[in-house]
């Protein structure tokens, strides 16, 4: 392999200054059809509801719950500092998100070539996929900004400073705080730690060890100190540790894994095939053990990641895009010399043609259609906005749809903007369980959770109060309302038809109208 020089630290900052203005370009360039108020992924909606809520006072967990760690509704919140809606937060990711996390891939290797190589390739690469998984703004997306300036800080073996190991697991902890995944990535930091350090006592090894764990359990046991003053300790517990373990041993099934394997995995493989390849070429002839050690335990536990549950969905992936652009970047960079050779072009044709391919794809997809909740969710805020009850109103939605919250832009009702799992047995990402778990279940349940529903819903008294399922939405056709007999009980004595919308079924509180002409 060539080698590259270190850059004159005279010049450092003028060139990264330069080269996150060239990130900055491309980011944008590349995620330019995803640049707008319109959501891309379910969760986008979630992300938005829960912090306008977090805007509005409400503690998480306790005002709004979902299993999400904080930081997402706070990195959302923050956005809406410089504008109202989905347009803002696209605004902010696309322009210093994404260019701040490539540039931190450009600075594990000081901004050289390799650098160069291993950002533009970050960049490329993670747009070059399905728009409503990759260009959305996920968790994994804003998790990986933390996260690559964790692995920038350990560009040095030989500069593993205890300081400087506290910094990276602080890092480590601030991402584990917008989504759990980032956790897995402190074995491999660890290992490479043991081996940068080699020959070494065992005080130096427990010296550094204690580094990074104090890092890592700084900004976690902050959050927890603040919920627990809070007195929001039992929800954020609940749904950031009980709800998620739940989760995770609730798999999907075998047939189920293999056709999302076939339909997601496989082809996100084939795609990144540049990366893999690149990957694969720089640990066969890299010198550095701990090099080695560093970005093959990256890129194998964010494998671990993409099959937690064994779901496959493809915002899973985005954890790769790290590991694999750092990995690669050596070979990339030896392999684009001046005159290119055959490989070179190969590899950026490939790289080109696969980025306008999911650009052409993902751009037609928008002009042309919507997705169908989507579109019923527009409509039917379109017709609550127009209903003499709309201000000052209010909205609980019987269904696993928060894009409902997000278009009409009503607060919440209750906390459950994703009333699913332990309401309901619906297990996201897996449809054969959640058929075959509904019908036999007791319908009338009694637990803590339908308590904080109904209590909700009583204290609150929602103006409105939508029923998703006669319209087949999100697997919710398996939770009729009158399956429910507490709930179907509290709409049907409070509550009258106002509407049914692509089989969405509007209720209205009968006294509605009353409260608005007292509140005038």
């Amino acid at each position: 392999m060539l080698k590259h020089a270190r850059v004159d630290g005279r010049h450092v900052w003028p060139q990264t200054v330069a080269l996150f203005g060239l990130y900055l370009v491309v980011s944008t360039l590349t995620r330019l059809i995803a640049v707008s108020n319109d959501i891309l992924n379910v969760d986008e909606s979630s992300y938005m509801v829960g912090a306008w809520e977090l805007l509005h006072g409400h503690l998480p967990y306790a005002g709004f719950a979902d299993n999400k760690p904080p930081l997402i509704y706070v990195y959302y919140a923050l956005t809406q500092l410089i504008g109202h809606g989905m347009w803002a937060v696209r605004l902010v990711t696309t322009l210093v998100t994404v260019p701040l996390t490539a540039l931190a891939a450009s600075a594990f290797y000081r901004h050289d070539r390799r650098g160069m190589a291993a950002a533009l390739a970050y960049l490329v690469f993670s747009a070059s996929y399905d728009a409503g998984e990759m260009l959305a703004v996920n968790c994994e997306l804003v998790m990986m900004l933390p996260l690559a300036w964790a692995v920038a800080l350990m560009r040095d073996e030989d500069e593993l400073s205890s300081a400087r190991l506290l910094g990276v697991g602080v890092l480590v902890g601030i991402a584990s705080l917008v989504k759990y995944q980032a956790i897995l990535w402190a074995p491999p930091i660890l290992a490479a730690v043991f081996i940068g350090r080699r020959p070494a006592t065992l005080k130096d090894i427990a010296s550094a060890v204690t580094a990074f764990a104090a890092g890592l359990i700084v900004p976690i046991a902050t959050t927890v100190s603040v919920f627990a003053i809070a007195g929001g300790i039992e929800g954020f517990l609940y749904w950031n540790v009980t709800h998620n373990i739940g989760y995770v041993l609730n798999p999907t099934s075998g047939g189920d894994a293999l056709s999302r394997g076939l339909r997601q995995l496989l082809p996100f493989f084939a795609v990144t095939t540049v990366l893999w390849i690149g990957l694969t070429r720089s640990l066969m002839f890299h010198p550095s053990r701990y090099w080695k050690t560093l970005v093959a335990g990256l890129a194998a536990s964010s494998l671990v990641a993409v099959s937690i549950g064994l779901r496959f969905f493809p915002h899973y992936f985005v954890q790769l895009y790290i590991p694999l652009a750092i990995g690669a970047a050596p070979w990339l960079a030896d392999l684009f010399v001046v005159p290119l050779r055959k490989p070179a072009w190969l590899a950026a044709g490939y790289a080109l043609t696969v980025l306008a391919a999911f650009t052409t794809s993902n751009t037609l997809r928008f002009v042309t259609s919507k997705p169908a909740l989507n579109v019923t969710s527009l409509r039917v805020a379109d017709r609550l906005r127009h209903d003499s009850c709309y201000q000052n109103g209010s909205m609980f939605v019987w269904g696993s749809a928060p894009v409902f919250y997000y278009d009409s832009e009503l607060p919440l009702a209750s906390r459950f903007f994703f009333p699913e799992f332990p309401l309901v047995p619906l297990y996201a990402g897996n449809r054969r369980s959640t058929a075959h778990r509904a019908r036999p279940i007791v319908r009338d349940r009694r637990g803590r959770h339908w308590r904080w529903l109904m209590n909700d819903l009583r204290q609150n008294q929602p103006t409105y109060i939508l029923d998703t399922a006669p319209a087949h939405l999100k697997m919710w056709e398996y939770f009729p309302l009158g399956d429910y007999p507490q709930l179907e009980r509290f709409v049907r004595h409070r509550y009258e038809p106002m509407a049914s919308i692509d089989g969405v079924e509007i209720y209205r509180r009968r006294d509605c109208d009353v409260t608005v002409v007292a509140q005038k």
